[in-house]
């Protein structure tokens, strides 16, 4: 009898616990691996001004992006596309779902899913809030916020068959409400009643105010839920990341930018009009990994407080300044990401920040290997050598003094039928940096001959032809022992030389 009841009292004991489970998988803590999204990601890509911040449509649209893209983004090692989609080209003034920009959408997922990549649509501008005008009517219109909860319903509705771990959601790119609340309001109704029809759907929320870290302490995160992923965005230095766009106050600014260390040099400040120095003046301090390392610290202990995943869905430095700090830049934010864990997608492919042309050529093989993750690396300078001191061929050339050369001096009108030949020993056969400084007012370029190899380097244009120097690199594969190394001008010309090094990565 004794044993009997025993049995009994573990036999209830049991299905009390099983039926806890249960309840606690279905209804409690969702972060239950049952209940959990498998929405992986690490690096990617932002598809840009094609079905978002583009008046194309028709043939000219579909022409624009393409499988064989994908195919090379995979093959170039990124695992995920963020696809900006914005309410004019998805729905009709009327509210009615676009077929053929929807068609656009499934044909790029089901690219994604035929190269085993992942995909975020993100909902970037609305009819009534684009981030960058004054006039936001979804903070003060019920009437906007209940139609942009709609519209996420109609999109689940003809995306909701996709697997998780294919598909992610993001909620609405870069909010800007007049209030952290506000935003906090809506994003909560909309999760809530996406939550109805896609339990499991991963869904990315960014805090008010262009997704800014500073915000993102203030942002309501649904408690438990594991299928939300914080997402951030990275401009800043923005005078750094943004001199000379078109639509900013830099446009028309002219000055050498420093990065890592003080952004403005003092005495090119004082060169500056007055008006140009209220505009440079918030940027009159020092910048470094460990001062961006920190801004994103901010985000990093939300996320980690949350029990969720991080991603920055936007970063970029425009290539009109400096471009060794533009490199630096790139580098330490990948350097973090890698490090903290934090997924990434750069801002842009194809378009001004992007490290390909509009014909899909690669057009930045140095930014490429860095948001590959492959440049993240420490160099040892191997060899040094200056312009002035090569052997050179053709009667163009000549050799004059300047007091912002590395060592006085510079090789001038580099054009025509002329070159440089230099000897490098390397100890060991492998890949190598090289590295030019130089000075230029126009774009030019140079060709690089070693051996049977030929390697055409970009050098854009400094600002000038005397004092504004900066350094261009690429790449390039080296045999043991002794090599004879060619410069050559490109088809327009070549830059003011002053020197180039070369350096080997440093390895444990």
């Amino acid at each position: 009898m004794m044993n009997q009841i025993v049995r009994m009292r573990v036999t209830v004991l049991l299905i009390i616990v099983a039926v806890m489970w249960t309840n606690h998988t279905i209804w409690g803590n969702v972060r239950m691996e049952s209940l959990q999204s498998n929405f992986e990601i690490t690096r990617g890509v932002n598809i840009s001004h094609w079905l978002s911040q583009s008046k194309d449509r028709g043939e000219l649209r579909k022409s624009k992006f393409g499988k064989d893209e994908v195919a090379f983004l995979k093959k170039m090692g990124f695992d995920h596309l963020r696809l900006p989609v914005d309410e004019e080209q998805l729905f009709t003034s009327s509210g009615d779902i676009d077929t053929e920009t929807m068609g656009l959408i499934h044909q790029a997922i089901s690219w994604c899913r035929e190269f085993q990549m992942r995909i975020i649509v993100d909902f970037h501008i609305l009819r009534s809030h684009h981030f960058g005008n004054n006039e936001r009517p979804l903070w003060t219109d019920p009437i906007e916020q209940d139609k942009f909860i709609h519209l996420w319903k109609l999109i689940n509705r003809e995306l909701e068959k996709y697997p998780e771990s294919l598909l992610a959601y993001e909620l609405l790119n870069e909010p800007v409400a007049p209030e952290n609340g506000v935003w906090n309001e809506l994003a909560k109704r909309l999760i809530k009643e996406l939550r109805e029809v896609a339990s499991k759907r991963m869904l990315i929320l960014g805090s008010n105010s262009y997704n800014s870290v500073n915000t993102i302490k203030d942002l309501q995160i649904p408690k438990g839920d594991r299928n939300i992923m914080l997402t951030f965005h990275c401009y800043e230095p923005y005078l750094l990341t943004h001199y000379r766009a078109s639509w900013t106050d830099f446009a028309k600014l002219d000055m050498a930018l420093t990065y890592p260390g003080d952004l403005i040099n003092e005495k090119d400040f004082e060169k500056l009009s007055d008006e140009e120095k209220k505009i440079v003046a918030p940027y009159r301090r020092m910048y470094s990994k460990r001062t961006i390392a920190h801004e994103i610290e901010q985000a990093l202990k939300v996320a980690k407080d949350n029990g969720v995943r991080l991603y920055c869905g936007e970063f970029g430095c425009l290539p009109f300044g400096n471009h060794a700090s533009r490199y630096n830049w790139y580098r330490d934010l990948i350097s973090i990401f890698q490090k903290k864990k934090v997924a990434y997608a750069c801002w842009d492919y194809k378009s001004i920040f992007g490290f390909c042309n509009t014909d899909k050529t690669i057009k930045d093989g140095v930014l490429l290997a860095i948001l590959q993750g492959k440049d993240i690396r420490d160099w040892e300078q191997k060899s040094l050598i200056e312009a002035e001191k090569c052997e050179m061929i053709g009667s163009s050339l000549s050799i004059i003094a300047n007091p912002y050369a590395s060592n006085g001096e510079v090789v001038k009108d580099f054009f025509g039928n002329c070159s440089l030949i230099f000897n490098v020993v390397t100890e060991n056969a492998g890949e190598y940096l090289f590295k030019i400084r130089y000075t230029s007012g126009e774009d030019v370029g140079l060709n690089l001959q070693i051996g049977n190899s030929r390697q055409v380097i970009r050098c854009p244009n400094t600002g000038g032809w005397y004092d504004k120097f900066e350094e261009t690199e690429i790449y390039i594969n080296l045999p043991k022992g002794q090599s004879v190394l060619c410069i050559t001008p490109g088809m327009n010309g070549g830059p003011i030389l002053d020197k180039f090094e070369l350096f080997k990565e440093v390895t444990d």
